[in-house]
């Protein structure tokens, strides 16, 4: 074996030595001891009272007084100002939409209400045979680049209108000087004749009396009434032309009276319409304009961005679709939880809870947040995803459990998880541990 040498092990010993390895005293010490420990612990167990509780799991809400941010029409999203969490003010910018379709439609409408408007006061002007085009107010505090150009365009055409009536109106009366004229002339005329036509009945007097006397013959009377009779032919024809042209005249001024009545019924048929097309564009563009102010949608209130729907720019957002909500400031915030059907017996309205908030797990100084069973659902819901029956409770942070999270410079948002225990009275640990097998002693009896 080399270089090592066995050696025997002496198996033998002294009756003394035997006698030392005796553990039995440690034996009884260590029965004591564990006696001792079983009956204390059973002395505690028997009258020491434990808190028993029963568990709710749920998550941080606002009691229905959440703001629904909706858009009536939907659009584009051009860009999203706020993102979950954030602390928002009144009338702070939240989510812009793209502005393209609604600017380019109110551009069209308010350019046709400004034509429509500057045609209006071209209307206004004719109908009161205005000498010119009386601008309304709007339109001369209007910004607008186009509604002067518009305006000369209205200018040209009241002008253009205006000479058209007024030169068929000169030409009209022109005629009617024409025959006026006429008929003075035939009435000098007529004088005339009437004045030969007075002498012929006096030289005929003269004649018949000569012609009684037999100083003349019959012949010479007979040319001299001839004479008389045609100078009054010819008064007659004259008048006669003087009245046609008396007539000429009155036709004249008829048609000119008439021509004006059509030019005003045609003015005031179009001024309608006018203004009817006028009080339709008003209403679109007022529409167009609001739906250009609610493109960029802002907050209601201040308060809380929650359940933000929309994360992407480009992406659309449905006609009356929820966005987003806003949680008011100073809004009671509750525990919605829910509470299995096998333990709803145990609690009721009024009950406290120990609420723990997963959020928070990492602050040690805050142990639990005290809190109020204040509601249970009055029949049981079922979990439409697992399809467990459960019953809704909701608990609210007492005063206390807000100034404890004040003191540790917490704040409880809404859709934070949160666990409570509701406190449902005290057991010792011996009801606990012997409850199961009463419960099976009285099940026993009930069923024999």
């Amino acid at each position: 074996m080399g270089k090592y040498e066995l050696v025997p092990f002496p198996l033998e010993c002294e009756e003394g030595e035997l006698q030392s390895l005796d553990d039995r005293p440690y034996r009884r010490l260590a029965a004591i001891i564990l006696g001792i420990f079983v009956f204390i612990f059973g002395i505690w167990a028997a009258f020491a009272p434990l808190a028993s509780a029963v568990p709710a799991v749920g998550q941080v809400s606002v009691p229905g007084n959440r703001k629904i941010i909706q858009h009536f029409e939907g659009g584009i999203v051009s860009e999203i100002l706020v993102k979950d969490g954030e602390h928002v003010q009144e009338n702070q910018p939240l989510i812009r939409l793209d502005e393209t379709r609604f600017k380019a439609e109110l551009e069209i409408v308010s350019a046709q209400y400004l034509e429509s408007l500057a045609k209006e006061a071209r209307l206004l002007a004719e109908r009161d045979n205005l000498p010119e085009i009386a601008l309304s107010e709007e339109l001369l505090q209007s910004q607008d680049p186009l509604t002067e150009r518009l305006i000369v365009a209205q200018q040209s055409e009241f002008n253009a209108r205006r000479k058209l009536l007024e030169d068929d109106e000169i030409v009209s009366k022109q005629r009617i000087e024409q025959l006026r004229n006429q008929s003075s002339g035939i009435e000098a005329i007529v004088i005339s004749k009437q004045d030969l036509l007075n002498s012929y009945i006096e030289e005929i007097s003269e004649w018949e009396n000569l012609y009684e006397q037999q100083l003349i013959d019959k012949l010479r009377l007979r040319d001299v009434v001839r004479e008389k009779t045609r100078s009054e032919g010819e008064i007659a024809s004259q008048k006669a032309e003087i009245a046609k042209i008396g007539v000429q005249v009155s036709e004249i001024e008829a048609q000119m009276i008439v021509k004006r009545q059509e030019f005003l019924r045609s003015v005031l048929a179009e001024l309608s319409e006018t203004q009817r097309r006028l009080a339709e564009l008003k209403a679109r563009k007022i529409t167009l304009q609001d739906s250009l102010d609610r493109s960029e949608i802002r907050s209601p209130v201040a308060g809380i961005v929650v359940n933000l729907q929309v994360h992407t720019i480009g992406a659309v957002v449905g006609s009356g679709r929820p966005i987003l909500d806003i949680v008011p400031d100073g809004e009671m915030l509750i525990i919605d939880g829910r509470v299995a059907t096998h333990e709803v017996n145990y609690i009721h309205e009024g009950m406290s809870a120990d609420i723990h908030f997963a959020g928070f797990a990492h602050v040690r100084s805050l142990k639990v947040v005290k809190g109020t069973l204040y509601e249970v659902s009055a029949d049981s819901l079922v979990d439409e995803r697992t399809q467990v029956p459960y019953y809704a409770v909701k608990i609210r942070v007492t005063k206390e459990g807000e100034a404890e999270l004040k003191r540790n410079h917490l704040e409880i948002k809404p859709g934070m998880p949160a666990d409570a225990m509701i406190v449902t009275g005290e057991r010792t640990l011996l009801e606990y541990i012997t409850q199961p097998f009463r419960n099976m002693f009285i099940r026993g009896f009930r069923e024999q």
